[in-house]
């Protein structure tokens, strides 16, 4: 700022040098922007106010082969109006003679012109001293700047003050006389440059004060580069905009400073304008050649337009300085203008050899596309987009690839991969996507492996016998061995939602899945969807294939043929079909560890974590669940998240957290509609009616039960947790006469497809509980007795419910025993919910031996677990009267209060007891309190004698707090 009030001094000198009576002349030179008209002006107020005739005129481009153009306005100021001189006839002479011959006036009619201008001006400065102000000399015509010319030779003895602007250098056709005109001996120049950081602390400072200046002054700074019409453009912008209490004063693009970059692009020459949205569509991308053909100009033209534009400080090498500039200049231009542009930027920087992504861009930007070339660099772009997690992108270029792809089979295999990609966020557009290949799938008129996926998405909306069609023949071929290998023209999908290109999350430490050879993808799609229809939809598989449990469909592990994802799969089958161990376990954490998250591998991922779950290993796979969850908020995948959210539910149903079980599942149902879940929605559903119905909300689980489901969800391996669940919140309600046939489905269907796991869904559990309500004891003890024999070593939770449920069928003298076992195991697995009711179980146990006191101990710990896992209805149900045959007592003969247990134990007794109660092994407690196993021994046997109990399971609830 301060630069401008020293440059407007330095002018005032030639007025001081004319009241002296000597001429002046005064040159203001400087980039597009830079206040040289502002400058000018202010001058030219001084001149007023001192009483001298002030003459003004502006050259433009329009104006500048129209002679003496600049003259006439000079003349028709208001101090000349109605002067009747020679020049008046000498320039009227001049127009008629242009217009008759249509060539420049004589040398004779020039030079009487010239005198007759200069005898004008003479005559005035006799009078007062005069100003001739001219704006934009770099668009003045030839004839008015030769007059000009000819003015400051013949007047340094008269008091005349000639002031020019000048803009860039090569903006003007007239450059040589320009140039005589600025380096004329006794010329004074002042060149304007742009604001410092400083200026533009300065100009802040003026608005907003000390505090705002110092603070925001960079920000302004780099948005407008200094450019002194852009920067009061922005200040004028945040002016009018209060500040936010908190954040301040920052730099927005408002609409003065977006009308001020398109003026400056305007005003920068010749070509500026154009060069200027050249560079706007361009964007950056190809060479200053390749941009001369963009907008059809010579190359030394494109350069000459783009020194001005930089010298303007609104480009920085072929990019605008700020993105706001750009957007500017684009929406300044027309629809159609903008659209041709792109098409042909496009065309161009593929003959360059542009990635295919940058080409994809603008053939997305100019919106309809012929070029028979453009679905495959579509098609490449979205695979590159998708590699660098630009979803949104990679869709757009399969949108344009499908509206502008003219081969049939082409045409379906982009439908395919832009429903993959909107599984993501948009699962009902990416079903009806996959939908509408049906009738090409049933033609054959589709690669093997996505007619695989097609048929995929048929059953898991539920449409059997649509899918089996499509499959039938793919299976006949393989099985006799005469399929024919699909090309490989699609990304290989392992499930049942669609299909979608890879790309990468951003899940740290993990590798790609392995790449396949062109002659594997049909026949890797052949066993992931066998294995998947194995135990998801097993009787459409024993339709198709027959028995997988012959060793031929038994496939290695992942490890020895890189294979991940069928992997993940065939973990899962062999979990639930022939129970968990080591090995298995390993392998779905392997899975886990080396899989990325993305489209291709969701559903695997979902397996292994599954396969988890079904192993009892809930620690692990919560731990996995939640990284995979982070990484699908990520993605901006809003369908993984909901799937992963799912199974969280399964998980926390599992360690007996019944509210997180809850509002997971139900968070799960509410991210996407029936029709996105299809049969799959039968897992969240399955999970918020068990959640509900543990808790105690009747009235909840009694509306989820009421949900619509598709109506293939009874044939799938979902179904089977939907009628258990059912079949609880029936037994609950005590509708037994629903609840049995329920149990007995779900038990018939297990059996029948070989999925009868203890950990899938214990329907036999349910049973013996209506079998011992309706006094069939024996019936009921057959039937835990099958149960607790499924259960494999090392499923401890699994193992847990076993024995308490066996526990209930047999007598009272062998029920303690069976339940002291099954806290431990329920302990160890962390089922909160499950340890409750097995701890109720052995209070009614000691109570029918008559170990009343231990019956109060045991009572008031499952009242409080109870309370704490969320079972409102089991937790209300304990008190005032505990368990049944117990009556209400008064508070002196419940369990000791925590001040009585805290009264009668020794600090070392506390510690050691509260560590106890916890969980922990007495080798645990040793090493914690850095004593030996003998010393926990002793203190514990002293706290048994004082709390008058046998065993840890019967210490107060309030020491494990």
């Amino acid at each position: 700022m301060l630069e401008r009030y020293q440059c407007l001094d330095q002018l005032t000198e030639l007025l001081d040098r004319c009241a002296e009576g000597n001429g002046a002349t005064g040159v203001i030179s400087g980039a597009v922007g830079f206040g040289k008209t502002t400058l000018l002006e202010a001058v030219a107020a001084r001149a007023v106010a001192r009483g001298y005739t002030v003459l003004g005129a502006v050259g433009s481009v329009v104006e500048s082969a129209i002679p003496y153009a600049v003259v006439e306005q000079l003349f028709q100021c208001a101090e000349l109006a109605g002067t009747d001189t020679d020049l008046q006839a000498q320039l009227q002479r001049a127009r008629e003679e242009k217009e008759e011959t249509a060539h420049p006036q004589s040398a004779a009619g020039a030079a009487q012109t010239l005198q007759a201008f200069h005898g004008l001006i003479a005559e005035l400065s006799a009078q007062q001293p005069v100003v001739l102000c001219v704006d934009d000399s770099q668009h003045v015509d030839a004839e008015s700047l030769a007059c000009l010319l000819h003015l400051i030779r013949r007047c340094r003895r008269n008091p005349v003050v000639i002031l020019l602007t000048l803009g860039p250098s090569g903006a003007a056709p007239c450059e040589g006389i320009l140039a005589e005109l600025a380096c004329r001996p006794g010329v004074a120049h002042v060149r304007l440059g742009a604001f410092d950081e400083e200026g533009m602390a300065r100009l802040i400072a003026d608005r907003f004060g000390p505090a705002a200046a110092e603070q925001y002054a960079p920000g302004f700074y780099a948005m407008s580069g200094g450019n002194p019409l852009l920067a009061q453009a922005l200040v004028s912008d945040h002016t009018a905009r209060p500040a936010h209490p908190e954040t301040g004063y920052h730099p927005v693009a408002a609409d003065l400073f977006r009308e001020a970059s398109v003026a400056c692009t305007r005003r920068s020459g010749l070509h500026g304008l154009r060069v200027a949205r050249g560079l706007a569509i361009a964007n950056g991308a190809g060479s200053p050649a390749l941009l001369a053909q963009l907008v059809g100009l010579e190359k030394c033209e494109v350069d000459a337009a783009m020194k001005i534009l930089t010298e303007s400080r609104l480009i920085e090498g072929p990019r605008f300085r700020h993105p706001a500039i750009r957007s500017a200049v684009l929406d300044n231009m027309s629809a159609t203008d903008r659209a041709r542009l792109h098409h042909r930027v496009a065309g161009l920087l593929r003959n360059d050899g542009a990635p295919a992504i940058v080409v994809a861009q603008h053939l997305i930007a100019a919106g309809v596309v012929e070029d028979e070339w453009a679905p495959r660099f579509l098609m490449e772009a979205a695979d590159q987009a998708l590699r660098e997690d630009r979803v949104s992108l990679a869709e757009q270029c399969l949108q344009l690839a499908d509206n502008c792809c003219h081969d049939r089979h082409k045409s379906h295999v982009i439908k395919a991969k832009l429903a993959r990609i909107k599984w993501r966020d948009q699962p009902e557009a990416a079903a009806r996507i996959m939908l509408s290949l049906v009738g090409p799938a049933r033609s054959g008129d589709l690669p093997g492996a996505l007619r695989l996926k097609v048929a995929n998405r048929l059953l898991v909306q539920g449409r059997v016998a649509d899918a089996v069609e499509i499959m039938a023949p793919l299976y006949a071929e393989a099985a006799t061995g005469t399929a024919a290998q699909a090309p490989a023209v699609a990304p290989h999908c392992n499930a049942p939602q669609c299909c979608s290109p890879a790309s990468p999350a951003s899940a740290p430490g993990r590798v790609p899945a392995q790449p396949l050879t062109p002659a594997q993808p049909l026949a890797l799609e052949l066993d992931v969807t066998r294995l998947w229809l194995a135990y998801t939809y097993p009787g459409v598989h024993q339709q198709l294939v027959g028995d997988l449990s012959a060793g031929r469909h038994r496939p290695a592990f992942s490890h020895w043929i890189g294979r991940p994802r069928l992997s993940a799969i065939h973990t899962l089958w062999a979990v639930l079909t022939r129970g968990a161990d080591d090995v298995l376990v390993a392998e779905a954490e392997r899975v886990l560890q080396h899989l990325q998250v993305e489209d291709d591998t969701i559903s695997s991922l979902n397996s292994a974590m599954a396969a988890l779950v079904y192993a009892d290993r809930l620690e692990s796979a919560a731990a996995w669940c939640g990284r995979l969850r982070t990484a699908a908020t990520e993605c901006h995948a809003p369908t993984w998240h909901a799937q992963f959210t799912s199974t969280r539910a399964m998980i926390a149903l599992r360690r007996g957290a019944l509210r997180s079980a809850a509002e997971s599942a139900e968070a799960a149902l509410r991210s996407m509609s029936v029709e996105a879940w299809g049969v799959e929605i039968g897992m969240p559903l399955a999970t918020a009616i068990e959640a509900r119905t543990a808790m105690g909300d009747h009235a909840a689980s009694a509306e989820l039960v009421n949900t619509p489901v598709p109506p293939g969800l009874f044939e799938t391996r979902f179904g089977l947790h939907y009628l258990y669940a059912r079949g609880r919140h029936y037994l609950a309600t005590g509708y037994h006469d629903a609840a049995l046939p329920d149990f007995i489905q779900c038990g018939e269907k297990a059996q029948e497809w070989d999925l009868d796991s203890p950990t899938l869904a214990p329907w036999r559990t349910g049973a013996v509980e209506v079998w011992l309500q309706r006094g069939q004891r024996e019936r009921a003890s057959r039937l835990a007795d099958e149960h607790l024999a499924l259960v494999r070593r090392g499923q401890r939770r699994a193992l847990g419910v076993a024995l308490r449920v066996q526990a209930t069928t047999r007598p009272t003298a062998q029920q303690a025993q069976l339940l002291g076992t099954a806290v431990d195991m329920l302990q160890s697995a962390g089922d909160d919910y499950e340890l409750a009711l097995t701890l109720v179980e052995l209070c009614r146990a000691h109570q029918r031996q008559g170990a009343a006191a231990q019956a109060r101990l045991l009572v008031r710990q499952a009242w409080r677990m109870a309370g704490e896992c969320g079972a409102e209805g089991l937790s209300s149900s304990l008190i005032p009267k505990s368990v049944v045959g117990v009556p209400a007592e008064q508070p002196r003969s419940l369990p000791p209060a925590d001040n009585v247990v805290t009264n009668v134990l020794s600090e070392a007794e506390l510690r050691v007891c509260s560590l106890a109660a916890r969980g922990n092994t007495n080798r645990e407690i040793s090493d914690k309190l850095f004593v030996t196993v003998s010393t926990v021994e002793q203190h514990l046997t002293r706290a048994y004698r004082k709390l008058n109990i046998r065993h840890r399971r019967e210490l107060p609830a309030s020491l494990a707090s």
